[in-house]
Protein backbone atom coordinates (compact mmCIF):
# COMPACT_ATOMS: atom_id res chain seq x y z
CA UNK A 1 0.00 0.00 0.00
CA UNK A 2 1.17 3.49 -0.69
CA UNK A 3 -0.05 6.51 1.00
CA UNK A 4 -0.37 9.96 -0.77
CA UNK A 5 -1.36 13.57 0.03
CA UNK A 6 -1.06 16.91 -1.26
CA UNK A 7 -2.48 20.72 -0.73
CA UNK A 8 -5.38 21.38 -2.92
CA UNK A 9 -6.68 18.47 -3.81
CA UNK A 10 -9.93 20.00 -4.46
CA UNK A 11 -8.61 23.30 -6.12
CA UNK A 12 -9.81 23.05 -9.55
CA UNK A 13 -13.37 23.60 -8.29
CA UNK A 14 -12.03 25.87 -4.63
CA UNK A 15 -9.24 27.65 -5.50
CA UNK A 16 -10.26 29.99 -7.84
CA UNK A 17 -7.10 29.72 -10.06
CA UNK A 18 -8.67 27.71 -12.35
CA UNK A 19 -11.05 29.56 -14.35
CA UNK A 20 -12.25 27.21 -16.77
CA UNK A 21 -13.70 23.79 -16.47
CA UNK A 22 -10.29 21.67 -16.59
CA UNK A 23 -10.07 18.25 -17.65
CA UNK A 24 -6.59 17.44 -15.95
CA UNK A 25 -4.85 19.46 -12.49
CA UNK A 26 -0.66 18.41 -12.38
CA UNK A 27 0.92 18.89 -9.36
CA UNK A 28 4.71 18.44 -8.88
CA UNK A 29 7.60 18.87 -6.55
CA UNK A 30 7.24 22.83 -7.38
CA UNK A 31 4.04 23.25 -6.49
CA UNK A 32 3.08 25.68 -3.07
CA UNK A 33 -0.17 26.07 -2.50
CA UNK A 34 -3.70 24.77 -2.95
CA UNK A 35 -3.42 25.46 -6.47
CA UNK A 36 -2.20 22.94 -8.97
CA UNK A 37 1.15 24.18 -11.36
CA UNK A 38 -0.78 23.81 -14.49
CA UNK A 39 -4.67 22.74 -15.52
CA UNK A 40 -4.79 21.72 -18.69
CA UNK A 41 -7.31 20.73 -21.55
CA UNK A 42 -6.96 18.02 -24.02
CA UNK A 43 -4.65 19.69 -25.91
CA UNK A 44 -2.00 20.09 -23.76
CA UNK A 45 -2.22 16.79 -21.98
CA UNK A 46 0.85 14.88 -23.52
CA UNK A 47 3.68 17.81 -23.33
CA UNK A 48 2.24 17.79 -19.11
CA UNK A 49 2.61 14.64 -18.49
CA UNK A 50 5.66 13.73 -18.96
CA UNK A 51 7.04 16.17 -15.69
CA UNK A 52 3.60 15.72 -13.73
CA UNK A 53 4.31 14.04 -10.48
CA UNK A 54 1.01 13.77 -9.54
CA UNK A 55 -2.53 14.18 -12.57
CA UNK A 56 -5.76 14.51 -11.09
CA UNK A 57 -8.64 13.74 -13.91
CA UNK A 58 -12.02 15.77 -13.21
CA UNK A 59 -13.89 16.34 -16.93
CA UNK A 60 -17.30 15.47 -18.28
CA UNK A 61 -17.78 12.31 -19.51
CA UNK A 62 -17.88 12.85 -23.35
CA UNK A 63 -17.01 11.02 -26.77
CA UNK A 64 -13.79 12.79 -26.76
CA UNK A 65 -13.06 11.43 -23.37
CA UNK A 66 -13.30 8.42 -23.38
CA UNK A 67 -10.08 6.60 -22.56
CA UNK A 68 -7.92 10.21 -22.42
CA UNK A 69 -5.85 8.28 -20.68
CA UNK A 70 -4.59 5.25 -22.80
CA UNK A 71 -1.63 3.15 -22.90
CA UNK A 72 0.12 5.75 -25.13
CA UNK A 73 -0.44 8.28 -22.03
CA UNK A 74 0.64 6.31 -19.55
CA UNK A 75 3.84 5.82 -21.13
CA UNK A 76 4.51 9.58 -21.16
CA UNK A 77 4.62 9.17 -17.24
CA UNK A 78 7.12 9.28 -15.19
CA UNK A 79 7.66 5.94 -12.94
CA UNK A 80 7.10 8.22 -9.99
CA UNK A 81 4.19 9.14 -11.10
CA UNK A 82 0.49 9.07 -9.59
CA UNK A 83 -2.59 9.54 -11.71
CA UNK A 84 -5.70 10.17 -9.62
CA UNK A 85 -9.58 9.71 -11.28
CA UNK A 86 -12.35 11.47 -9.90
CA UNK A 87 -14.25 12.21 -12.82
CA UNK A 88 -15.63 8.72 -14.49
CA UNK A 89 -14.48 5.52 -14.81
CA UNK A 90 -14.10 5.09 -18.94
CA UNK A 91 -11.64 8.19 -19.54
CA UNK A 92 -9.03 5.49 -18.26
CA UNK A 93 -7.81 2.79 -20.21
CA UNK A 94 -8.33 -0.08 -17.32
CA UNK A 95 -6.66 -2.97 -18.67
CA UNK A 96 -3.51 -0.25 -19.67
CA UNK A 97 -3.57 1.13 -15.72
CA UNK A 98 -2.92 -2.27 -14.86
CA UNK A 99 -0.78 -2.69 -17.05
CA UNK A 100 1.48 -0.26 -16.24
CA UNK A 101 0.98 -0.62 -12.65
CA UNK A 102 2.00 -3.94 -12.67
CA UNK A 103 4.66 -3.36 -14.84
CA UNK A 104 6.39 -0.32 -12.27
CA UNK A 105 5.29 2.16 -14.97
CA UNK A 106 3.16 4.24 -12.69
CA UNK A 107 4.40 4.91 -8.67
CA UNK A 108 0.05 4.59 -8.25
CA UNK A 109 -3.35 5.70 -9.19
CA UNK A 110 -6.11 6.35 -6.54
CA UNK A 111 -9.46 5.81 -8.31
CA UNK A 112 -12.75 7.11 -6.75
CA UNK A 113 -14.54 5.68 -10.17
CA UNK A 114 -13.28 2.43 -12.55
CA UNK A 115 -14.26 0.71 -15.73
CA UNK A 116 -16.28 -1.35 -15.02
CA UNK A 117 -18.00 -0.12 -12.15
CA UNK A 118 -18.01 -1.60 -9.36
CA UNK A 119 -15.40 -3.49 -9.94
CA UNK A 120 -15.74 -7.38 -10.43
CA UNK A 121 -14.73 -9.55 -7.75
CA UNK A 122 -11.00 -10.73 -8.51
CA UNK A 123 -10.32 -7.72 -10.88
CA UNK A 124 -6.31 -7.56 -10.82
CA UNK A 125 -7.03 -3.77 -9.67
CA UNK A 126 -8.50 -5.31 -5.96
CA UNK A 127 -5.43 -7.10 -5.77
CA UNK A 128 -2.42 -4.12 -6.92
CA UNK A 129 -0.69 -2.66 -4.26
CA UNK A 130 -0.16 0.61 -5.93
CA UNK A 131 -3.82 1.35 -6.30
CA UNK A 132 -6.28 2.78 -3.91
CA UNK A 133 -10.08 2.45 -4.76
CA UNK A 134 -12.14 4.46 -3.09
CA UNK A 135 -16.17 3.66 -3.79
CA UNK A 136 -17.87 6.72 -5.50
CA UNK A 137 -20.21 7.93 -3.01
CA UNK A 138 -19.08 11.34 -2.45
CA UNK A 139 -22.30 12.69 -1.08
CA UNK A 140 -24.91 11.70 1.51
CA UNK A 141 -28.80 12.21 0.95
CA UNK A 142 -28.26 14.24 4.18
CA UNK A 143 -25.70 16.32 2.19
CA UNK A 144 -27.66 16.50 -0.81
CA UNK A 145 -31.38 17.36 -0.33
CA UNK A 146 -30.17 21.45 1.64
CA UNK A 147 -27.79 21.49 -1.70
CA UNK A 148 -31.03 20.86 -4.19
CA UNK A 149 -33.01 22.59 -2.26
CA UNK A 150 -31.09 25.90 -2.70
CA UNK A 151 -30.57 24.71 -6.07
CA UNK A 152 -34.26 24.69 -6.97
CA UNK A 153 -34.91 27.65 -5.06
CA UNK A 154 -32.55 29.71 -6.67
CA UNK A 155 -34.03 28.74 -10.32
CA UNK A 156 -37.02 29.10 -8.92
CA UNK A 157 -36.15 32.97 -8.60
CA UNK A 158 -34.14 32.98 -11.76
CA UNK A 159 -37.38 31.75 -13.59
CA UNK A 160 -39.26 33.91 -12.18
CA UNK A 161 -36.62 37.18 -12.77
CA UNK A 162 -36.52 35.54 -16.43
CA UNK A 163 -32.75 34.98 -15.77
CA UNK A 164 -30.69 32.05 -17.34
CA UNK A 165 -31.38 29.33 -15.14
CA UNK A 166 -28.20 28.24 -12.89
CA UNK A 167 -26.86 24.29 -13.66
CA UNK A 168 -28.32 24.06 -17.32
CA UNK A 169 -27.24 21.17 -19.13
CA UNK A 170 -25.64 21.36 -22.58
CA UNK A 171 -26.53 18.09 -24.87
CA UNK A 172 -24.41 19.17 -27.26
CA UNK A 173 -21.30 19.12 -25.46
CA UNK A 174 -22.51 15.88 -23.28
CA UNK A 175 -23.04 17.46 -19.55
Amino acid sequence: MWSWSAPGVSAPKSCGCCRHSPTTSLWSGRTTGRCPERTVTDDGLDEALAGADVVILAAAMTGGTEHLIDARRLALLRPEAFLVNISRGPMVDTEALVTALAGGKLAGAALDVTDPQPLPEGHPLWAEPRALITPHTAETPDMVAPLLAARVQENVRRFSAGQPLDGKVDVDEGY
